[in-house]
């Protein structure tokens, strides 16, 4: 194997191993969590076993530090704290999921913290008692495993790789099936823990032949070296799949972010405006390329809610009547007939104000519009905006007294 295609193939990994350890890093710093904590730490051991295995750093840094195979050292103690961390994270889903109790995933990570570190401190003392000598980024084991300290470093790498990876994949998919059984509707997250648990098992199949491959050469029979080669391409393309599986619930989030953000701009051209509670309309960065959409949409929902209030004395129960009457004649879902039915209530309560009717002394809307989680706020509001153009919400403006109203409430404002 060439030192470009080592380069080819391990800098890309390093470079978005960094982009999601540094994204990790600014949730952390914003929200301390646990998980973020070892995600963080995860991804940036990621990028130094990738980066110290690649040629461009691991000649360097052999020459450096007087130490040909440091690069190799580095890149694999690394990969094994992340196969270590990769099984705590994965117990720690496991909890927040309730698939077992913060009592025992205290229990467990205290044990496995103390046996992870009396691996790696073994593989360090091995390591500093061995003879290097000259080796190669691509057949450092091979190359050295003849070496009674270099075959412990190594032994010691794999079995504790092998067990972490074989722990941490069955943890995966058992967290996987547990939200399945229990209904979970984060499809996201089902799916990330399933390109987890695949790319855990690829990266634990690629220890196989690497360790047939430098146990045979510690033996004596190199015509196994070739076995040895084929562990990085089988671990990288595991690699891949487990950024996956953490970076692909974040895109998710993201994209549904976005999307809710766009779908709340009718209800918020709406009702904002009328009660002049808006700050600054998110411009086209938020809306379309997603630039600060979590705080966007959270400051969106809040205005909308906060403009709902005051909106309240205008309210009436006619308007939802109608819709009610209308959506039980075309077979609507209840959440359907919901949102249709608040929409054309604050539709016509909107209507009202522009008219200059008074407001009534005892609003009625908190029983028409009543207080619901800070959770699922956002998603009635998504519903609400989206029926604002629903046929039986149109066919029941088109009978008040002010036409105009749904057509101008909904009127774009300046950028």
């Amino acid at each position: 194997m060439s030192e470009a295609t080592l380069n080819v193939m391990y800098l890309p990994i390093a470079v978005i191993s960094g982009v999601i350890g540094f994204s990790k890093l600014r949730e952390l710093l914003r929200s301390f969590r646990d998980y973020l904590l070892v995600i963080t730490i995860s991804s940036y051991m990621g990028v130094t076993a990738f980066l110290s295995m690649s040629p461009l750093v691991w000649h360097p840094l052999g020459n450096v530090s007087g130490i040909p195979a440091l690069g190799s050292f580095v890149a694999y103690l690394s990969i094994f704290g992340y196969a270590a961390f990769h099984h705590i994270l994965v117990l720690m889903w496991g909890r927040d999921s309730g698939v077992i109790t913060a009592s025992r995933l205290f229990r467990k990570t205290r044990a496995l913290g103390i046996v992870y570190a009396l691996i790696a401190i073994g593989m360090t003392v091995s390591f500093l008692m061995a003879n290097t000598g000259p080796a190669e980024p691509w057949s450092f084991d091979v190359d050295l495993a003849h070496d009674s300290g270099i075959l412990a470093f190594l032994c010691l790498y794999a079995g504790g790789c092998l067990f972490a990876l074989w722990r941490a994949a069955r943890e995966c998919s058992k967290c996987a099936d547990y939200l399945v059984d229990n209904g979970s509707q984060s499809v996201e997250s089902i799916r990330g823990l399933r390109w987890l648990s695949i790319g855990t098992w690829f990266i634990w199949l690629s220890f196989v032949p690497k360790a047939i491959g430098f146990l045979a050469a510690a033996a004596g029979h190199r015509e196994l070296d070739a076995l040895d080669t084929t562990s990085p391409l089988i671990g990288s393309f595991g690699a891949l799949f487990n950024q996956a599986g953490y970076l692909g619930p974040a895109i998710g989030a993201w994209l549904r972010e976005r999307r809710d953000l766009r779908a709340l701009r009718p209800l918020w051209n709406l009702v904002v405006p009328e009660n002049a509670v808006h700050l600054v309309r998110p411009g086209v960065l938020a809306e379309t390329f997603g630039t600060g959409v979590r705080f966007h949409l959270f400051r969106r929902i809040i205005e909308i809610s906060d403009a709902l209030v005051l909106l309240r004395p205008w309210m009436a129960p006619e308007p939802a009547e109608r819709v009610r009457a209308a959506a039980v004649r075309q077979g609507l879902s209840q959440e359907e007939e919901d949102a249709a039915a608040t929409a054309a209530m604050v539709l016509d309560a909107v209507s009202r104000k522009r008219r200059d009717e008074p407001a009534q002394p005892t609003p009625i809307a908190q029983r028409l519009l009543p207080h619901v989680d800070p959770a699922m706020e956002r998603e009635r509001l998504v519903r609400m905006a989206r029926a604002l153009d629903a046929p039986v919400v149109r066919s029941v403006s088109a009978g008040t007294s002010d036409p105009q109203s749904r057509t101008t409430s909904v009127r774009p404002l300046a950028r």
